[in-house]
């Protein structure tokens, strides 16, 4: 008994054609499903699973060829893209270098400054608390003067009564 939906030899061999196309393109397999399932009226879903379950086993060589291909397109592309003799890459090496270098030691630089800031501002802080620290002393023997003071004349007092 033959489903009415069923997978026809030519739509494996749509399935199959442009899922090769996008790998060897770099694009994704789920934009193949998508595409083949817009042209055969069916989900991508159904795409993906029919490839999955059936035609991928038979285009499995294919698949690696595709992935080869594409991985090579993507060297050449790179390589256009950075054309660069020896010499100029050792150049341009020396130069980036020599760039990271000047960056480093203008970092190291200002975390020096920083540090030198910072150090002056602890040398204030104690300084202050050195003054604080000797006038609550002189405050506290001021108070201790204050109060014997006040005895004493509390004391005089009552010696002049008796």
């Amino acid at each position: 008994m033959d489903r009415k939906d069923s997978w026809t030899v030519e739509d494996d061999l749509l399935l199959a054609e442009t899922v090769i196309d996008h790998i060897k393109t770099g694009s994704t397999q789920l934009a193949a499903f998508e595409e083949v399932g817009a042209r055969l009226d069916r989900t991508a879903a159904a795409c993906g699973f029919r490839w999955n379950s059936t035609v991928r086993k038979q285009y499995e060589d294919t698949v690696k060829e595709a992935k080869i291909q594409r991985s090579a397109q993507k060297k050449v592309k790179i390589a256009s893209v950075i054309p660069m003799r020896k010499d100029d890459a050792v150049g341009t090496g020396e130069n980036v270098i020599k760039k990271h270098i000047q960056e480093v030691i203008h970092y190291i630089e200002k975390l020096e400054h920083t540090i030198k800031l910072q150090q002056e501002e602890i040398e204030d802080l104690n300084n202050k608390l050195a003054e604080e620290k000797s006038g609550k002393i002189a405050s506290e023997d001021l108070d201790s003067l204050m109060h014997i003071i006040l005895r004493a004349k509390e004391m005089g007092t009552l010696n002049k009564a008796n």
